[in-house]
Parts: structure tokens; C-alpha cells; sequence
């Protein structure tokens, strides 16, 4: 993560040097933007999951049996840290049609989001005792109980979160330094995740299509150089999930970006 900050930083200085020249605007010129961006992840499901067990056998009269005692069931919840909430983004903006004050531009987007927690959290367990007969199956499987009960286990999740969207954006200028603006299309994530959940370990790597939209506005302070914020809605058509955890992608957020006009 600290390399990807590394890099937005470099581009963001880069940039700026550059355009200390004097530099043209075109009528549908290309605008880089750079920033953060944040979004309102929901909590990490911790999925209900069978645990370890043990077998044991003992004599009972004339008849032998193995009971197997099945430990697990976690479940819970665990909080996304606020921090985790706000991450790097770049866009490359390009107009391809302009009337007065309407211009309609392809807008791209990077975001790259590290979500990292590591906490104990409080769920519910369960052990269910099943009793299977050995030697004699004439007498069949005996009834077996379950009970649930409390616990509390330690859980992690590690989640690299590299999001490609490109959309529409339709702006409206109120004069030469103000803008209003909308837009939306479709987004890309790619999600590397691990989790550990009670001891047991699970890694994942997934593609998940989504969409989104957002509202904001700009403000140039001369022709080249401008800040904009913006606030968005991003829905996944998928969960990232593992064998233990389970994480909503979907949720309100906002963005504020330093704006360059080539």
C-alpha cells in the first residue's frame, strides 16, 4: 500500500511541475485528477463454518460405538476500521462533445482500498454429539443433541481492493470557475483477500462487476488548474467472500480530486 501512495504522490507533483508552463486548454481538452476517495463499507460477516472434531470410542454392553463430537459454528461480526474507509484515486478525463455551458465526457477512475482487521470478536459456537454403532448396525444411529452457547474467537481479514470504473460525465458551467456535474458506469474490482477466522485460514482472488453514480462539483482557480468533490453511490454485483468471511462492497461515498486541464 505504501508503494501505491508512493506513486500517487510522485504523479500528483509531477503533474503539477508541468504545468507551472503555460498550457492551452483545448474545447474538449483531457483533465487528470488525483486524490482520495472514501466509501462506507459495511461490516465483515463472519460466515457459520464446521470446526475441528474428535472421535472416540467406547464399549457399551455387547456393542461398540463411535461418538463424534463436531465443534464450530462460529459466527459474528467484525467492524471495518475507519481508516480503512479511505484510499488513493486517479482519474483521466476526456471531452468529446461540448454545447455552450454542456459538456459531455468518458471519465476513468482508479481506487485502491486496503482493508486490514484484526480483532477478537464475539460470536456463537455450537457441538453437536452423534453416536454411530460399529459392530452392529442392526441397531442403527442413536439420536444425537446439539447445544449452542457464547464464544468469543479471534478473527482477520486482509483485503486488497483495486477498482477500475469508467463512465459518462455530463457537466453544466455556471461561468468559467464553477461547474456542476453527474455521472455514472460500470466498475471492475479485483479482490485479493485472506482471512482467519478461529485458527482456520482461506484465501481468495475475485473479479466483481458493479456500477455506479455520483453528483459533485468544480472549481477552477485558472484555466489549468481546479479541485472537485463528489459524492457516489458504488454497488457490486457481488460479495467478496472466503470460507469464513463475507464483505459487502456496496455503499455511499465521496471523493476530492486536484484537477489539471491539459
Amino acid at each position: 500500500m505504501n508503494t501505491i501512495f508512493k506513486c500517487t504522490g510522485v504523479l500528483v507533483l509531477s503533474a503539477i511541475c508541468c504545468f507551472a508552463q503555460v498550457v492551452n486548454v483545448t474545447e474538449h481538452g483531457v483533465k487528470f485528477g488525483a486524490g482520495v476517495i472514501t466509501r462506507h463499507f459495511e461490516d465483515t460477516k463472519i460466515k457459520g463454518t464446521a470446526g475441528g472434531y474428535t472421535v472416540r470410542t467406547k464399549n457399551v454392553g455387547a456393542m461398540d460405538e463411535t461418538v463424534t463430537i463436531v465443534s464450530g459454528g462460529t459466527a459474528g461480526k467484525m467492524d471495518v476500521e475507519t481508516i480503512d474507509c479511505f484510499g488513493p484515486v486517479l482519474s483521466l478525463e476526456y471531452g468529446v462533445w461540448q454545447n455552450d455551458a454542456i459538456t459531455l465526457s468518458v471519465i476513468g477512475d482508479f481506487q485502491y482500498y486496503w482493508l486490514n482487521n484484526s480483532r477478537h470478536v464475539n460470536g456463537v459456537s455450537t457441538e453437536t454429539y452423534s453416536y454411530t454403532s460399529v459392530n452392529h448396525p442392526e441397531f442403527g444411529p442413536t439420536p444425537g443433541e446439539t447445544y449452542t452457547f457464547g464464544d468469543r474467537f479471534k478473527a482477520k481479514m486482509d483485503m486488497d481492493l483495486y477498482i477500475l470504473d469508467l463512465g459518462l460525465k455530463l457537466d453544466y458551467a455556471f461561468n468559467e470557475s464553477f461547474e456542476i456535474f453527474a455521472a455514472c458506469g460500470p466498475t471492475l474490482t479485483f479482490a485479493d483477500t485472506e482471512s482467519k477466522v478461529d485458527g482456520r485460514h482461506d484465501s481468495d482472488e475475485d473479479f466483481i462487476f458493479g456500477i455506479y453514480a455520483g453528483v459533485g462539483a468544480g472549481y477552477w482557480f485558472n484555466e489549468k488548474i481546479g479541485i472537485s468533490c463528489e459524492v457516489r453511490y458504488d454497488a457490486a454485483f457481488e460479495k467478496v467472500e472466503t470460507k469464513d468471511i463475507k464483505q459487502d462492497l456496496d455503499g455511499f461515498g465521496g471523493a476530492l480530486k486536484l484537477l489539471i486541464a491539459f
